[in-house]
Protein backbone atom coordinates (compact mmCIF):
# COMPACT_ATOMS: atom_id res chain seq x y z
CA UNK A 1 0.00 0.00 0.00
CA UNK A 2 1.40 3.37 -1.17
CA UNK A 3 0.30 6.05 1.64
CA UNK A 4 1.52 9.91 1.00
CA UNK A 5 2.08 11.75 4.38
CA UNK A 6 1.52 15.45 4.18
CA UNK A 7 3.29 18.03 6.34
CA UNK A 8 6.08 16.66 8.26
CA UNK A 9 6.26 19.20 11.98
CA UNK A 10 6.59 17.74 15.02
CA UNK A 11 3.77 15.12 15.24
CA UNK A 12 4.92 13.62 11.87
CA UNK A 13 8.36 13.47 12.61
CA UNK A 14 7.88 11.88 16.76
CA UNK A 15 4.97 9.74 15.85
CA UNK A 16 3.94 9.01 12.20
CA UNK A 17 7.48 8.99 9.96
CA UNK A 18 9.14 6.32 12.44
CA UNK A 19 6.30 4.33 12.50
CA UNK A 20 4.86 3.91 8.98
CA UNK A 21 8.66 3.89 7.52
CA UNK A 22 8.72 0.51 9.19
CA UNK A 23 5.38 -0.70 8.85
CA UNK A 24 5.00 -4.20 6.53
CA UNK A 25 4.01 -3.67 3.32
CA UNK A 26 3.78 0.30 3.44
CA UNK A 27 5.66 2.30 0.95
CA UNK A 28 5.92 6.05 1.85
CA UNK A 29 5.40 9.58 -0.31
CA UNK A 30 7.13 12.38 1.70
CA UNK A 31 4.80 15.78 1.29
CA UNK A 32 6.01 19.11 2.19
CA UNK A 33 5.75 22.74 1.23
CA UNK A 34 9.57 23.35 2.56
CA UNK A 35 11.99 21.29 0.05
CA UNK A 36 14.64 20.80 2.28
CA UNK A 37 12.97 19.39 5.43
CA UNK A 38 11.14 17.22 2.92
CA UNK A 39 14.47 15.60 1.29
CA UNK A 40 16.43 15.70 4.51
CA UNK A 41 13.71 12.82 5.61
CA UNK A 42 13.30 11.26 2.61
CA UNK A 43 17.17 10.85 2.70
CA UNK A 44 16.82 9.70 6.28
CA UNK A 45 14.01 7.26 6.04
CA UNK A 46 15.26 6.04 2.60
CA UNK A 47 11.86 6.99 0.89
CA UNK A 48 12.03 7.02 -2.94
CA UNK A 49 9.56 9.81 -4.16
CA UNK A 50 8.26 13.58 -2.39
CA UNK A 51 6.69 16.03 -3.71
CA UNK A 52 6.20 20.10 -2.45
CA UNK A 53 2.82 20.38 -3.59
CA UNK A 54 0.09 18.13 -2.43
CA UNK A 55 -2.00 18.14 -6.05
CA UNK A 56 1.05 16.09 -7.37
CA UNK A 57 0.08 12.91 -5.33
CA UNK A 58 -2.89 12.19 -7.23
CA UNK A 59 -0.02 11.03 -9.90
CA UNK A 60 1.50 8.90 -7.55
CA UNK A 61 -0.71 6.26 -7.38
CA UNK A 62 -1.40 6.71 -4.06
CA UNK A 63 -3.68 4.72 -1.66
CA UNK A 64 -4.27 6.70 1.20
CA UNK A 65 -3.25 9.91 3.12
CA UNK A 66 -2.05 11.20 6.56
CA UNK A 67 -2.65 15.09 6.90
CA UNK A 68 -0.38 16.36 9.46
CA UNK A 69 -0.47 20.00 8.12
CA UNK A 70 -1.59 23.00 10.46
CA UNK A 71 -5.51 22.81 11.22
CA UNK A 72 -6.04 25.80 9.10
CA UNK A 73 -5.16 23.59 5.46
CA UNK A 74 -7.07 20.87 7.08
CA UNK A 75 -10.18 21.84 5.08
CA UNK A 76 -8.58 22.41 1.67
CA UNK A 77 -6.06 18.86 1.97
CA UNK A 78 -8.72 17.03 3.52
CA UNK A 79 -11.95 18.07 1.05
CA UNK A 80 -8.90 17.53 -2.29
CA UNK A 81 -8.69 13.99 -1.33
CA UNK A 82 -11.79 12.82 -0.36
CA UNK A 83 -13.00 14.07 -3.51
CA UNK A 84 -10.53 12.09 -5.86
CA UNK A 85 -11.95 9.25 -3.35
CA UNK A 86 -8.48 8.81 -1.94
CA UNK A 87 -8.80 7.39 2.24
CA UNK A 88 -7.59 9.98 4.41
CA UNK A 89 -6.32 10.01 8.11
CA UNK A 90 -6.30 13.50 9.82
CA UNK A 91 -4.63 14.77 13.04
CA UNK A 92 -7.49 15.86 15.21
CA UNK A 93 -9.07 18.50 15.40
CA UNK A 94 -10.05 17.68 11.66
CA UNK A 95 -10.82 21.71 11.63
CA UNK A 96 -11.31 24.86 13.70
CA UNK A 97 -14.89 25.41 12.29
CA UNK A 98 -17.79 22.92 12.68
CA UNK A 99 -19.49 23.79 9.58
CA UNK A 100 -15.76 22.52 8.07
CA UNK A 101 -16.15 19.64 10.04
CA UNK A 102 -19.62 18.59 8.69
CA UNK A 103 -18.78 19.67 5.15
CA UNK A 104 -16.05 17.08 5.43
CA UNK A 105 -17.68 14.16 7.09
CA UNK A 106 -20.66 14.97 4.34
CA UNK A 107 -18.48 14.26 1.84
CA UNK A 108 -16.72 11.50 2.99
CA UNK A 109 -19.94 9.69 3.23
CA UNK A 110 -21.01 10.85 -0.28
CA UNK A 111 -18.10 9.57 -1.84
CA UNK A 112 -18.05 6.62 0.17
CA UNK A 113 -14.24 6.67 0.90
CA UNK A 114 -12.65 6.67 4.47
CA UNK A 115 -12.09 9.17 6.22
CA UNK A 116 -10.30 8.91 10.09
CA UNK A 117 -9.51 11.27 12.86
CA UNK A 118 -6.10 10.91 14.80
CA UNK A 119 -7.76 10.65 18.06
CA UNK A 120 -5.21 8.53 19.23
CA UNK A 121 -6.31 8.56 22.82
CA UNK A 122 -9.25 6.46 21.97
CA UNK A 123 -6.82 3.56 21.20
CA UNK A 124 -4.22 3.39 24.19
CA UNK A 125 -4.30 -0.07 25.33
CA UNK A 126 -4.28 0.51 28.79
CA UNK A 127 -7.53 2.62 28.26
CA UNK A 128 -9.71 -0.25 26.63
CA UNK A 129 -10.45 -1.73 30.10
CA UNK A 130 -12.38 1.70 30.59
CA UNK A 131 -13.99 2.00 27.93
CA UNK A 132 -15.22 -1.70 28.17
CA UNK A 133 -16.56 -0.49 31.34
CA UNK A 134 -20.30 -0.31 32.13
CA UNK A 135 -19.37 2.32 34.39
CA UNK A 136 -21.62 4.77 36.77
CA UNK A 137 -18.96 7.55 37.12
CA UNK A 138 -16.61 8.85 34.45
CA UNK A 139 -13.94 11.58 35.11
CA UNK A 140 -11.15 12.61 32.70
CA UNK A 141 -8.26 15.26 33.90
CA UNK A 142 -5.78 16.72 31.80
CA UNK A 143 -3.99 19.90 33.57
CA UNK A 144 -0.88 21.80 32.74
CA UNK A 145 1.38 24.01 34.11
CA UNK A 146 0.89 28.14 33.30
CA UNK A 147 -0.30 27.62 29.54
CA UNK A 148 -3.95 29.85 29.43
CA UNK A 149 -5.44 30.13 25.74
CA UNK A 150 -7.35 31.37 23.26
CA UNK A 151 -10.69 30.07 23.63
CA UNK A 152 -11.08 28.11 19.92
CA UNK A 153 -7.83 27.07 20.05
CA UNK A 154 -7.65 26.15 23.94
CA UNK A 155 -10.90 23.60 23.32
CA UNK A 156 -10.22 22.40 19.63
CA UNK A 157 -6.50 21.79 19.97
CA UNK A 158 -6.02 20.76 23.45
CA UNK A 159 -9.25 20.21 25.23
CA UNK A 160 -11.10 18.01 22.39
CA UNK A 161 -8.94 15.16 23.46
CA UNK A 162 -10.67 15.31 27.23
CA UNK A 163 -13.52 15.40 26.06
CA UNK A 164 -14.08 13.04 23.55
CA UNK A 165 -12.26 10.14 25.71
CA UNK A 166 -15.04 10.40 28.21
CA UNK A 167 -17.83 10.45 25.09
CA UNK A 168 -16.80 7.17 24.71
CA UNK A 169 -17.60 5.94 28.25
CA UNK A 170 -21.02 8.47 28.02
CA UNK A 171 -22.14 9.76 24.62
CA UNK A 172 -25.23 10.75 26.08
CA UNK A 173 -24.41 14.24 26.41
CA UNK A 174 -27.22 16.79 26.86
CA UNK A 175 -27.74 20.02 28.70
CA UNK A 176 -24.48 20.08 30.13
CA UNK A 177 -22.80 22.08 33.03
CA UNK A 178 -20.07 23.82 31.97
CA UNK A 179 -17.89 26.11 34.53
CA UNK A 180 -14.83 28.19 33.41
CA UNK A 181 -12.00 30.39 34.49
CA UNK A 182 -11.43 33.22 32.21
CA UNK A 183 -9.15 36.26 31.89
CA UNK A 184 -9.43 38.73 29.60
CA UNK A 185 -9.78 36.98 26.02
CA UNK A 186 -8.06 33.67 27.82
CA UNK A 187 -9.25 30.28 28.89
CA UNK A 188 -7.61 29.31 31.80
CA UNK A 189 -9.91 26.00 32.97
CA UNK A 190 -12.78 24.32 32.43
CA UNK A 191 -14.66 21.86 33.87
CA UNK A 192 -17.65 20.30 32.02
CA UNK A 193 -20.22 17.94 33.14
CA UNK A 194 -23.36 15.91 32.32
CA UNK A 195 -25.54 13.00 33.67
CA UNK A 196 -27.11 10.16 31.78
CA UNK A 197 -29.38 7.68 33.62
CA UNK A 198 -26.89 6.42 36.26
CA UNK A 199 -23.89 7.68 34.70
CA UNK A 200 -22.25 10.78 35.62
CA UNK A 201 -19.68 12.49 33.61
CA UNK A 202 -16.51 14.66 34.01
CA UNK A 203 -14.25 16.79 31.57
CA UNK A 204 -12.21 18.85 33.43
CA UNK A 205 -8.91 20.76 31.78
CA UNK A 206 -6.95 23.49 34.33
CA UNK A 207 -3.83 25.02 32.52
CA UNK A 208 -2.66 27.11 35.31
CA UNK A 209 -2.27 24.26 37.07
CA UNK A 210 1.08 23.48 38.71
CA UNK A 211 2.21 20.45 37.14
CA UNK A 212 1.61 18.78 34.10
CA UNK A 213 -1.09 15.73 35.00
CA UNK A 214 -3.23 13.47 33.25
CA UNK A 215 -5.84 11.11 34.93
CA UNK A 216 -8.67 8.96 33.99
CA UNK A 217 -11.00 7.53 36.18
CA UNK A 218 -14.24 5.38 35.54
CA UNK A 219 -15.88 3.11 38.01
CA UNK A 220 -18.68 1.33 38.98
CA UNK A 221 -20.15 -0.28 41.77
CA UNK A 222 -18.26 -3.61 41.63
CA UNK A 223 -14.92 -2.46 40.05
CA UNK A 224 -12.84 1.14 39.44
CA UNK A 225 -10.25 1.88 37.34
CA UNK A 226 -7.44 4.89 37.49
CA UNK A 227 -4.76 5.36 35.07
CA UNK A 228 -2.84 8.29 36.03
CA UNK A 229 -0.77 9.93 33.36
CA UNK A 230 -1.43 7.63 30.70
CA UNK A 231 0.42 4.39 32.21
CA UNK A 232 0.18 4.06 36.13
CA UNK A 233 -2.93 1.87 36.34
CA UNK A 234 -5.04 0.94 39.73
CA UNK A 235 -7.76 -1.22 39.80
CA UNK A 236 -9.85 -1.69 42.83
CA UNK A 237 -12.50 -4.47 43.29
CA UNK A 238 -14.10 -7.08 46.07
CA UNK A 239 -10.29 -8.21 46.20
CA UNK A 240 -8.31 -4.70 46.75
CA UNK A 241 -6.41 -3.13 44.63
CA UNK A 242 -4.08 -3.63 42.46
CA UNK A 243 -1.30 -1.94 40.72
CA UNK A 244 -0.09 -2.45 36.97
CA UNK A 245 3.37 -1.55 36.39
CA UNK A 246 4.54 -0.46 33.07
CA UNK A 247 5.55 -3.09 30.48
CA UNK A 248 9.12 -1.19 29.58
CA UNK A 249 9.75 -3.13 26.64
CA UNK A 250 6.67 -1.45 24.86
CA UNK A 251 7.44 1.59 22.58
CA UNK A 252 6.22 5.01 23.55
CA UNK A 253 4.04 5.08 20.39
CA UNK A 254 2.35 1.87 21.37
CA UNK A 255 1.60 3.05 24.84
CA UNK A 256 0.22 6.17 23.85
CA UNK A 257 -2.39 4.63 21.40
CA UNK A 258 -0.39 5.24 17.69
CA UNK A 259 0.23 1.57 16.71
CA UNK A 260 -3.30 0.60 17.15
CA UNK A 261 -4.77 4.05 15.73
CA UNK A 262 -2.98 3.36 12.39
CA UNK A 263 -3.82 -0.32 12.24
CA UNK A 264 -7.42 1.10 12.95
CA UNK A 265 -6.91 3.02 9.96
CA UNK A 266 -5.72 0.50 7.62
CA UNK A 267 -7.90 -2.04 8.57
CA UNK A 268 -11.05 1.02 8.06
CA UNK A 269 -9.63 1.29 4.36
CA UNK A 270 -10.40 -2.30 3.30
CA UNK A 271 -13.87 -2.08 4.90
CA UNK A 272 -14.63 0.93 3.25
CA UNK A 273 -17.20 1.51 5.76
CA UNK A 274 -16.90 3.89 8.60
CA UNK A 275 -20.10 5.60 9.74
CA UNK A 276 -20.06 4.71 13.26
CA UNK A 277 -16.47 6.36 13.53
CA UNK A 278 -17.75 9.76 11.54
CA UNK A 279 -20.91 10.45 13.89
CA UNK A 280 -18.49 9.84 17.01
CA UNK A 281 -16.11 12.75 15.20
CA UNK A 282 -19.19 14.61 14.46
CA UNK A 283 -20.70 14.35 18.29
CA UNK A 284 -16.89 15.36 19.88
CA UNK A 285 -16.61 18.28 17.09
CA UNK A 286 -20.29 19.46 18.01
CA UNK A 287 -19.95 19.14 21.65
CA UNK A 288 -16.51 21.50 21.62
CA UNK A 289 -18.47 23.72 19.30
CA UNK A 290 -20.61 24.65 22.10
CA UNK A 291 -18.24 25.00 24.74
CA UNK A 292 -16.72 27.59 22.60
CA UNK A 293 -19.87 29.05 22.01
CA UNK A 294 -20.41 29.31 25.52
CA UNK A 295 -17.29 30.65 26.63
CA UNK A 296 -17.16 33.44 24.04
CA UNK A 297 -20.52 34.81 25.21
CA UNK A 298 -19.47 34.56 28.68
CA UNK A 299 -16.35 36.66 27.80
CA UNK A 300 -17.88 39.54 25.76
Amino acid sequence: MRIAMIGLGDIAQKAYLPLLACWKNIELVLCSRNEDVVRALASQYRIAEYVTDYRELIKKNIDAVTVHSSTESHFELASFFLENKIPVLIDKPIAYYLDEVKSLISLSKSKKVTFFTAFNRRYIPQYQPLYALESNYVCYKKNRFNLPGEIRNFVFDDFIHVLDSVLQVNKHIQDPSIHLLQKGNLLQAINVSWQHDSNIAIASMNRINACTEEEFECGSSVEKWRITNLEQVEHYDAEGKKNFLDNGWQSNLYKRGFVDMVAAFLGEIQVGDNLKLLESYLLTHSVAEEIVQYAQKKSS
